[in-house]
């Protein structure tokens, strides 16, 4: 039995809540309620819940506020943020609380439901309670930052590049993110099929090859919408399906993920067996990224899954290797070189590194080619 404590003002919320959780499902048990973020904490000192269901606005305590005191004073106990609030800070802002999901009000039951279980699976780091699991054979490696602008996108692509033409690896790049993947600019790609396109022609998984674009003999890419309003009609259940089919194609599925935390990314950052965090010398961006890690941190993901990637590496500007370790309370698991003129030429032409004679004579590329040989040691 999953136990859950339930936190919102509106007793009426509460009650529904309640019954989508009880008539169709067995193994959930509703320990207590609370209406207000204070009498929440009270009540999970008392029942200890393993999740807590918490609206986001509420009397005496906020949700936030009271979600952040949980997480810290109860940290076996986990939280799911309920709002009317669809925007992406709302999420960000929720993680950064110590919440493991977020929901909208009102709240779907099958969205629900899902959410509860993919929770508590993290938790206990079992499959998932409802899903036949499938033979997998490839491996998910993600690149992702909790700031835009740090090089992440230029990284996801030129690994899978050196993946697929150095190491022989089958490979595929999923653009994930889906409001503003910038991975059809950096190979000039623009008006080949998209992940929009597999939604709007209803298409099965099986089809999947008729939708990537195939950039070299050992690896093909799926492209994120063109527009943002694209996102929108993209949905976590399509992600899901994607990767689970690319597993038994692929023998690496990249993810250049989105610089959010919202539902499809954090079934990508649940899914994948290493996750970069990519950041730069800048103290906006290694701010961020410790941010970032924190809210990794609070998703349980084990220390090794998550290593830190320190791009454009240039020690004469201030900033030291060494000052962002103390910083992260982490080792740096590869330093890049600064490659500023090459990674713009890069950009401009819609041309990869690893895919140019000049971009082949960077120090980036060179130190990228035997970095890929340890992601495939590991």
């Amino acid at each position: 039995m999953i136990k859950i404590l339930i936190a919102d003002d509106m007793g009426d919320t509460r009650d529904l809540i309640k019954q989508l959780l009880t008539l169709n499902h067995d193994h959930y048990e509703v320990v207590g309620e609370a209406a207000n973020g204070e009498e929440a904490i009270q009540q999970v000192g008392k029942l200890n819940p393993d999740l807590v269901l918490m609206d986001i606005n509420m009397p005496v305590l906020n949700g936030l506020e009271a979600t952040e005191a949980i997480t810290t004073q109860y940290p076996n106990v986990d939280v799911i943020i309920m709002s009317v609030q669809a925007e992406t800070e709302y999420l960000r802002t929720a993680m950064l609380s110590g919440a493991k999901g977020y929901l909208i009000k009102p709240v779907d039951e099958t969205e629900m439901i899902d959410m509860i279980e993919k929770t508590y699976e993290r938790r206990q780091h079992l499959q998932p309670l409802h899903l036949e699991q499938k033979p997998v054979e490839g491996r998910v490696v993600s690149f992702y930052a909790f700031k835009g602008g740090v090089g992440k996108t230029l990284l996801a692509l030129n690994t899978s590049i050196i993946l697929a033409d150095k190491q022989k690896k089958k490979v595929l790049l999923m653009d994930l993110d889906l409001h503003f993947g910038d991975v059809a600019l950096m190979v000039n790609k623009h008006l080949e099929k998209n992940i929009l396109d597999f939604v709007d022609d209803g298409s099965d998984v099986d089809q999947l090859d008729q939708y990537v674009y195939n950039y070299s003999p050992n690896m093909d890419i799926l492209f994120a919408p063109l527009s943002p309003e694209g996102a929108e009609y993209v949905s976590k259940g399509t992600i899901e399906s994607v990767i689970e089919k690319a597993l038994t194609l692929y023998d690496y599925i990249v993810l250049d993920t989105g610089v959010n935390f919202e539902e499809h990314t954090l079934y990508a950052l649940d899914k994948s067996d290493i996750i970069y965090m990519v950041t730069s010398m800048e103290m906006t961006g290694i701010k961020n990224s410790k941010l970032g890690l924190k809210v990794m941190d609070s998703l349980n993901y084990a220390e090794e899954k998550v290593k830190i990637v320190l791009n454009r590496v240039e020690e004469k500007f201030g900033v030291h290797k060494t000052d962002v370790e103390k910083l992260f309370e982490k080792s740096i698991h590869m330093a890049l070189p600064e490659s500023k003129k090459e990674a713009l030429m890069s950009i401009n032409k819609g041309e990869a590194l690893a895919s140019s004679k000049s971009g082949k004579q960077s120090k980036l590329y060179k130190t990228l080619v035997k970095w890929v040989k340890e992601i495939v040691r590991d």
